[in-house]
């Protein structure tokens, strides 16, 4: 597999930065997670499953996350991307990985992949904080701009936080940094809050408000993760975010609520039976027989895994 062939559709494909790229082909990007259809020797379509893993229940699962999904736009509406992803399915399933998910990069995309076998699967809600002036201060916690070095300090809280939440993909250090990396390329920060012992007790992860590469002073900012140990703390870091950015207001995103929230990815399930096993051990008074769950359609079944009726599944800081 030619991999410059694969960052090149990359580049036809997406309107990303070469630095991201750079960053992705990297850091991330894998040739044995990749799958291209080819044509006369050229790359004509691809798609890369990186693998992650996903509390549930409990437990810890391997998920596959689709990601850098691309067609040559002269090969488009051929069904390659179709039956690339129908052999991704299959070498998940030679893999044992149980469950797939992406997040789609446009609304039209939720139909395309329904098509495919997905179904919206996350959630999440967005809340605006406005700044008014009037600082918040918390004497024992301070708010301070991570730097690359402290990360595998500050990595344990994140994890630990992240894995407080059932069926939510969770990040390896390797990631934390990746994702640390591509804040950096948006001029964005990962702001952390600490106690008097130094140890991290929130962090947010702050985009800027820019618009084309250009800083717009007042807009609003954007925390893409915000995690913390109290209310208090978490407004600490929103007016940190504001003041940092020279922002009103702060968009942040976080877990969904049922009834207020977006749809934001999606997922297939590979193998029915190792995720109702789990299931059920989990849940013995569930509701159903196991039979009535063999019986279940595949979106209905990924429904009552994921607790979508409740919106429990979440998923954030992914390269979409």
């Amino acid at each position: 597999m030619d991999k410059q062939q694969v960052i090149d559709l990359w580049k036809t494909s997406f309107n990303d930065s070469d630095e991201f790229i750079d960053l992705y082909f990297t850091q991330v990007y894998k040739p044995e997670n990749t799958l291209v259809a080819e044509k006369d020797g050229r790359v004509v379509a691809a798609l890369q499953m990186l693998p992650y893993t996903m509390t549930f229940w409990g437990n810890e699962i391997p998920v596959a996350y689709i990601a850098g999904a691309c067609t040559a736009p002269q090969e488009q509406n051929k069904g390659l991307m179709r039956e690339l992803l129908e052999s991704a399915f299959a070498e998940m399933e030679r893999r044992d990985i149980p469950l797939t998910v992406l997040v789609p990069a446009a609304d039209w995309l939720f139909d395309y992949y329904r098509r495919s076998g997905y179904t919206e699967a996350f959630d999440q809600s967005a809340r605006m904080y406005t700044y008014t002036g009037t600082a918040i201060q918390l004497p024992e916690v301070i708010v301070t701009p991570a730097r690359i070095l402290e990360l595998k300090d500050y990595y344990p809280y994140f994890d630990k936080k992240m894995k407080e939440r059932n069926c939510c993909l969770q990040h390896t250090f390797d990631d934390f940094n990746t994702i640390f990396q591509d804040l950096q390329l948006s001029n964005g920060q990962l702001l952390v809050a600490l106690d008097i012992q130094r140890q991290p007790v929130g962090m947010a992860f702050v985009l800027p408000p820019y618009e084309d590469h250009t800083l717009i002073p007042g807009e609003k900012a954007i925390v893409r993760e915000l995690l913390a140990d109290t209310e208090e703390i978490k407004a600490l870091l929103l007016q940190e975010a504001a003041i940092q950015n020279n922002a009103n207001q702060v968009l942040y995103y976080r877990p969904p609520v049922a009834g207020d929230s977006h749809r934001k990815g999606m997922a297939r399930i590979i193998n029915r039976n190792r995720l109702t096993d789990l299931f059920i051990a989990a849940n013995p008074c569930n509701g159903f027989t196991r039979g009535e769950l063999e019986m279940m359609d595949d979106t209905s079944l990924l429904h009552l895994l994921v607790n979508y009726p409740d919106r429990t599944g979440y998923m954030s800081l992914f390269f979409e």
